[in-house]
């Protein structure tokens, strides 16, 4: 299954995990942004659905030498929802799946790609100690230069918090990423997904409880090289997999 590597060190990059932080990486896959935390000096757990995922990440901090704390489970059901993080990381599923389209469930996003996106923002708020924070990837149909993601956000908490995010690569048209995955076989569906949102973005955001509102785009875009060709690639590569039960 191909997977989206360039994404990890973008995102350790930008949280900046720090000494003695809590942090939970929710569908921990690999563990390697739960490790990243470790090697900060935080206290780090990570959790995934997926017995294989969690295996993995154990094996990859014994090789490590790195102390990590992994859960079989799903972290919306699960008994470490009684825990408290000062950070809750978090790389969706955001592959955008047509209808009739089979693609593996850690890559499946949804129609727009944000389905998972969603569920997982309403979780994780349960999760977050007082002047916490959620840090995660997305790719995100976007409108006038605004990521439907951040929208959502907003949506999903109106008052008291802060938004702080930075593109990974410069807006593309959703359109043209679309056909390159579909082709022609989907004009019609693709047609109406481009309608209100004709641009495609890939965002590295913070959310903190803390906050009065605002939004705040850096300036610099968080490179993890290649560019949307190479991303059209990865997905076209997902596409090709078709579905893999873990």
């Amino acid at each position: 299954m191909p997977v989206i590597a360039e994404e990890q060190p973008v995102l350790c990059r930008f949280a900046r995990f720090g000494a003695g932080e809590r942090v939970l990486d929710a569908g921990t896959g690999s563990g390697v942004l739960a490790l990243s935390a470790a090697r900060c000096g935080a206290l780090a757990y990570g959790i995934d659905i997926a017995r294989r995922a969690v295996r993995c990440a154990v094996l990859n901090a014994r090789r490590n030498g790195l102390r990590a704390h992994f859960v079989l489970g799903d972290y919306r059901a699960s008994g470490i929802r009684s825990y408290r993080f000062d950070t809750v990381v978090f790389n969706a599923p955001h592959h955008p799946t047509a209808p009739g389209i089979k693609v593996a469930v850690h890559a499946n996003g949804g129609e727009d790609g944000l389905q998972v996106f969603r569920a997982f923002l309403e979780a994780a708020v349960q999760h977050i100690a007082p002047g916490g924070r959620i840090v995660f990837v997305q790719l995100s149909p976007s409108k006038n230069g605004e990521p439907k993601a951040l929208c959502d956000l907003r949506t999903l908490f109106p008052r008291g918090v802060g938004i702080r995010f930075a593109r990974v690569l410069a807006t593309t048209s959703r359109r043209w990423f679309l056909e390159g995955l579909y082709g022609d076989g989907l004009s019609s569906w693709i047609g109406r997904q481009v309608r209100e949102y004709d641009g495609l973005d890939l965002v590295v955001a913070e959310l903190t409880e803390a906050g009065d509102g605002t939004v705040e785009e850096l300036a610099e875009i968080q490179s993890c090289g290649g560019g949307w060709a190479r991303r059209l690639a990865i997905h076209q590569g997902i596409l090709s997999c078709g579905r893999e039960e873990l």
